[in-house]
């Protein structure tokens, strides 16, 4: 396996620091890299997949807990409570999110083929 199969399947899994734009940047390697390289097309698509799970998880998170904060304002709760507890929350889920992926990245450069928890199955059979 050639080193720059590794670096754009690396590329595509670590793409997820830029959010929208890096799953963007996962599609575009997807697209015109997937075709000269298996390895790249897998590690690519399992990384297209893990971003658009994250991006959805991220906004159903946002969405309860801003619910939560307006609603807690509402029965008096003071709004500094509900506008940390928001950040608690998004900022662990979106550090799993990045520590799996990270983890993706590193098995690219190391030339090996990592499947993602809870959707690898689904994205390896698309």
């Amino acid at each position: 396996m050639k080193s720059d199969e590794k670096i754009f399947a690396a590329i595509a899994h670590i793409a997820i620091f830029f959010d929208l734009v890096g799953l963007i940047i996962a599609v575009i390697i997807y697209a015109l890299k997937g075709k000269e390289s298996p390895f790249i097309n897998y590690s690519s698509k399992q990384a297209v997949g893990w971003q658009i799970f994250a991006l959805i998880i991220h906004r159903m998170v946002i969405f309860f807990t801003i619910g939560s904060f307006i609603g807690g304002m509402r029965m008096g709760i003071h709004p500094l409570q509900g506008f940390f507890g928001m950040f608690t929350i998004n900022g662990l889920i979106s550090l799993i999110f990045i520590v799996v992926a990270i983890f993706g990245a590193i098995k690219a450069l190391n030339g090996e083929k990592y499947q993602y928890p809870l959707i690898g199955d689904f994205i390896a059979k698309i």
